[in-house]
Order: C-alpha cells, then structure tokens, then sequence
C-alpha cells in the first residue's frame, strides 16, 4: 500500500486560493499520491470554493481507491463543513497523528506544505 503524503493548507480559502489549492493538490494526485492528510489547522476560512474543492478532491481519489482524511479543522472551518453538510461524508480527525492512523499509513509520511 503507497505511503501517505500530508499536505499543510494556511492561511484563508477563498476563491483565489482555492484555485492554488485545487492545482496543487490535482498535481499531487496526478502523481500517483492516492492516500492524502489535509492539515487544515493552518486554515482560519473556508468558503464554498474552498469546500468545492476539498469534496472534489475526496470524490476523486474515493473513485480511485483512495482516501483524503482532513485534520486540524479550526472551529469556523469545521462549521462550515458541518453547516454544508460536507462533514459526513469526509473522513475527518483531530490531528495529524489522528490522520495517520486513518490513513493506516505503513511508514513515515511526506510533508508538502501550501500557503
């Protein structure tokens, strides 16, 4: 089973960030990373652009037999995966050593960080 990269997310996800967000991470999954952590601890603001491609991306590597756990959600971000109703179909952990236990990773991970 691949190993799991943890990708570092700071700062806010507007519209224009979002679009970063979304080439960078359909960069990592082109790759060949199917098993993802979004440390979203960094993250202060989420808009509907920014949840777009959060679920995209989740969709995607569900589709392909992966998975996409998110962790570090400060409270005004998880609001708005709850108030979205995002949050029940996305795998979600308190903290990065939470994630990795999701992701049932076999060895230490590869960090990547955006901002």
């Amino acid at each position: 089973m691949p190993e799991g990269l943890i990708v570092f997310v700071t700062g806010r996800l507007g519209a224009p960030t979002s679009v970063r967000l979304a080439s960078a991470l359909d960069e990592i999954v082109s790759a060949g990373h199917s098993r993802l952590l979004l440390d979203l601890s960094g993250v202060d603001y989420l808009s509907s652009s920014g949840l777009a491609v959060v679920e995209m991306t989740a969709a995607r590597l569900k589709d392909s037999g992966g998975i996409l756990v998110l962790c570090g959600l400060q409270e005004p971000v998880r609001v708005s995966f709850e108030v979205s109703g995002a949050a029940g179909h996305l795998t979600l952990a308190e903290t990065v050593e939470d994630g990795r236990r999701q992701l049932d990773a076999s060895g230490a991970a590869v960090g990547a960080r955006l901002s």
